[in-house]
């Protein structure tokens, strides 16, 4: 949910530092290969006391990994940086090779539920389609991302 607040806002080096370093922190916490919210609830019991009932159900980070995706993927020619800042090519595919390559959260869809399974596949979408649209440009090696991105699939 910070995450896409934080996506909404207008673009900022503090913004954008903010969204990586959370980018970073759930890539860790997705290292498990299910990942659950427990949902802690009070209630009133007759004679007065609490008791507390803790509920569990799944989330998927997909759908969050997409979004953050797709922000980087936004021409952001206004939020400057100047000529050391990193190419937005570069800086989206840093984004999805996390994912798939540097955690094993998109190493395999054992274990998940269909649901997340799906939200990978959505962002297994994005990936080939952004590479798709630049291996016009980018001839062998873009062929060679993209093939990497169809194996990982």
């Amino acid at each position: 949910e910070l995450m896409r607040h934080l996506m909404m806002q207008r673009r900022s080096s503090k913004i954008e530092g903010e969204l990586k370093s959370l980018f970073q922190e759930l890539i860790l916490l997705s290292q498990g290969s299910n990942y659950y919210i427990r949902n802690a609830k009070k209630r009133k019991l007759a004679d007065g006391d609490d008791e507390e009932e803790t509920e569990e159900h799944g989330m998927s980070l997909a759908p969050t990994f997409v979004a953050y995706l797709k922000y980087t993927m936004q021409n952001d020619d206004d939020h400057g940086g100047g000529k050391f800042a990193p190419d937005k090519d570069d800086v989206v595919r840093s984004v999805y090779a996390s994912v798939l390559y540097h955690s094993n959260y998109g190493k395999s869809s054992s274990g998940k539920a269909e649901e997340e399974a799906l939200d990978m596949k959505s962002f297994f979408d994005v990936c080939i389609r952004f590479e798709k649209g630049k291996r016009r440009s980018k001839g062998k090696e873009g062929g060679a991302r993209l093939r990497k991105l169809y194996e990982a699939a």
